[in-house]
């Protein structure tokens, strides 16, 4: 990869973790700043790939990885399918899981073998703050340096009109603001911002 291009990987052995919504509203706010964007979509649901062929994605996405370094683009980010067999590629992998221990103890192993030659950013993702559990599992998390991917509806809202959270006509919907106060403290740290 150039070296100037920054790589990306989301990625987390657990299926419906939010790996695409994350990686699709990621990419959205790397746009929304003026960055040159791909999403490459590795995984064989195929999603983000979807949404592009139906949307308005203000950036481009690609179904499998290039044959060729892609150097035109500032930042790639790429969406993993649910596995465990190959490493994720770039320095930084955003591993998402749900609030509960049991997602966790799925994952874990991996943030500490991954911890040792890349930059880990744990996000819990589809965080209901309404319910004692999950909130007290991801409040201890947040304390040890994970990020929350609270559940909110504008993801849903975002992903059926086959956009992000980051495009202009959802400034002023219901939640769209906190999400991408979320996001933008994620996409800080996985630029190293």
């Amino acid at each position: 990869m150039d070296s100037l291009m920054k790589l990306i990987s989301v990625w987390s052995r657990k299926g419906g973790a939010s790996k695409t919504t994350l990686a699709l509203n990621l990419a959205g706010l790397a746009s929304s700043k003026g960055l040159k964007v791909l999403l490459i979509d590795d995984d064989p649901q195929g999603s983000s790939t979807w949404l592009a062929e139906r949307g308005r994605l203000p950036f481009e996405v690609m179904s499998s990885w290039p044959n060729e370094r892609p150097t035109e683009f500032d930042v790639v980010f790429v969406d993993y399918p649910p596995r465990t067999d190959d490493t994720p590629a770039g320095d930084t992998v955003i591993i998402p899981y749900r609030p509960t221990a049991l997602d966790f103890s799925a994952v874990s192993s991996f943030i500490t073998k991954l911890s040792e030659t890349k930059k880990v950013i744990e996000v819990v993702t589809q965080l209901d703050r309404r319910l004692k559990e999950p909130m007290e599992f991801a409040i201890d998390k947040k304390s040890k340096g994970a990020h929350w991917m609270v559940n909110r509806s504008v993801y849903q809202r975002a992903a059926s009109e086959a956009t992000t959270v980051f495009d202009p006509n959802f400034s002023n919907i219901s939640g769209s603001r906190e999400a991408r106060t979320e996001l933008e403290i994620i996409f800080r740290e996985a630029m190293n911002e």
